[in-house]
């Protein structure tokens, strides 16, 4: 008589094995900066399921702010039960679904989106600003000829932990003239819906906007008007 592992084993034989995941993850991060990723396991409309967070993904062409995996796996948590992983493409829980044959058709579509930028308007805007943000704003303050105030250091170092895609914001911290800090985080509140909150010398200031596209305008602009000892 078989043991429930033989039988087990048996059964996923020509399955893809979480550690081939992890494996292939590893191969296609190799070389680029990922600030850091977290992985958990939940129970979903199909089953368990394991989802994996990628956090402020630097590769050769692109940035990526935030993604998730997310692979439906079997009770033992050993091997998916079908070749088939959805991915954030947007902010508040908008994912895309792709189908693979084998491992390395995995690898072949995680990467088609990574180094293509499959990703929707908002998350992409956020990725563009965090590429160069201190240049960007100080340029935008030279072009509205603001001469006292810059953009001195910048820092986006998102918690290590998978927080609920519904519940997702982004939060990042600023240096004004060498010693002032701020912070800004940015949240999607509903469709065509965000909240930008400003905490300038311990006041808060908010202010909503329908999409993310000028982005850099939005920071200039506040820190001009509200940046008074």
């Amino acid at each position: 008589m078989k043991s429930y592992t033989q039988f087990i084993n048996e059964q996923n034989e020509n399955k893809i094995s979480i550690q081939n995941i992890y494996d292939s993850l590893k191969e296609i991060f190799e070389d680029d900066d990922v600030y850091n990723t977290d992985s958990v396991y939940e129970h979903g409309e199909n089953g368990l399921r394991l989802i994996i967070s990628i956090n402020k993904l630097y590769s050769k062409n692109e940035i990526n702010i935030f993604t998730k995996l997310m692979f439906n796996v079997d009770e033992q948590k050993t091997h998916l039960t079908n070749n088939t992983f959805k991915y954030l493409y947007e902010i508040n829980c908008q994912f895309e679904e792709v189908d693979f044959d084998d491992i390395n058709d995995f690898k072949t579509n995680l990467n088609s989106i990574i180094t293509n930028n499959k990703f929707g308007d908002d998350l992409k805007s956020l990725s563009e600003f965090i590429k160069s943000p201190e240049l960007s704003i100080n340029d935008w303050f030279y072009k509205n000829k603001i001469e006292k105030i810059s953009i001195t250091g910048f820092k986006f170092e998102p918690e290590l932990k998978n927080v609920p895609c519904k519940d997702l914001s982004f939060t990042f911290s600023m240096t004004i003239n060498e010693h002032d800090k701020i912070k800004l985080t940015i949240r999607k509140i509903n469709v065509g819906k965000f909240k930008l909150t400003f905490d300038i010398f311990n006041k808060k200031y908010e202010i909503e906007k329908s999409n993310l596209r000028s982005l850099i305008q939005v920071v200039g602009d506040t820190i001009k008007s509200k940046y008074q000892k």
